[in-house]
């Protein structure tokens, strides 16, 4: 089995390519922990540099009171010196590696399970409320494939109903930006609940509900007080 935190360097840095690119990328967009540890390989690295850093200080120490301690000559020290720098040098790439999986590993510990429950209560709600939501109706809105004649709120109505969700947040945003009449407002901005429904912006989509006075719109603010 292919051990994919063994090349999240390799990946970051861009080195990682053709059958095995794709291999990793599947993995990682299946497995939350090894694309935490991707997003976290900066902080790790930094941490496993430290730490070699730390442990070639501990060796120039030990050096210096080896040095007083038996009086080693000068070539002795060199030697020594030199033995265990490259020790440190070929260990470097393992330390990395363990250090990278070990801090990936306490980040997974820490965060993965709040992420993944977070995730999936997220999803879970989302898909609660696509569910349940009671969408407005306009027969008319796509009766016509022709915009021209179109007013902003006909034409807010017609690109949501064919799924263009940005140009119909356009066009009820202009609409309401110049509306008067009551009535219009509110059955604007109960298609505009809709559009940031289908956008999956939460806050907006509450935010636009709780200013209509329609029946819909009060039933669908509920999916979101009641589950929010």
């Amino acid at each position: 089995m292919e051990d994919f935190y063994a090349h999240i360097e390799d990946y970051k840095l861009g080195l990682l390519e053709g059958e095995l690119l794709e291999a990793f990328e599947r993995q990682m967009a299946e497995d939350a922990s090894l694309q935490l540890a991707v997003e976290n390989f900066d902080v790790a690295k930094g941490i496993s540099e430290a730490l070699l850093e730390v442990d070639m200080m501990e060796t120039l120490r030990g050096l210096k009171e080896a040095e007083k301690a038996t009086k080693l000559s000068d070539d002795a020290v060199v030697r020594e010196m030199e033995r265990k720098t490259t020790g440190g040098r070929s260990a470097e790439k393992f330390n990395l590696s363990r250090w990278i999986v070990a801090a990936s590993f306490v980040g997974v510990l820490v965060f993965a399970g709040w992420w993944v429950m977070d995730w999936k209560a997220e999803r879970e709600f989302r898909e609660f409320v696509l569910d349940n939501y009671e969408w407005p109706v306009d027969f008319d809105a796509t009766k016509s494939v022709d915009t021209i004649d179109m007013n902003d709120f006909e034409k807010g109505k017609y690109y949501f109903k064919v799924n263009d969700f940005e140009q119909s947040l356009l066009f009820l945003q202009r609409h309401l930006a110049i509306e008067k009449e009551d009535q219009l407002l509110s059955q604007g901005y109960e298609w505009l609940g809709a559009v940031f429904t289908k956008m999956d912006k939460k806050e907006q989509a509450i935010n636009a509900l709780s200013r209509s006075n329609e029946q819909k719109a009060f039933v669908n603010l509920q999916l979101y007080d009641v589950n929010g």
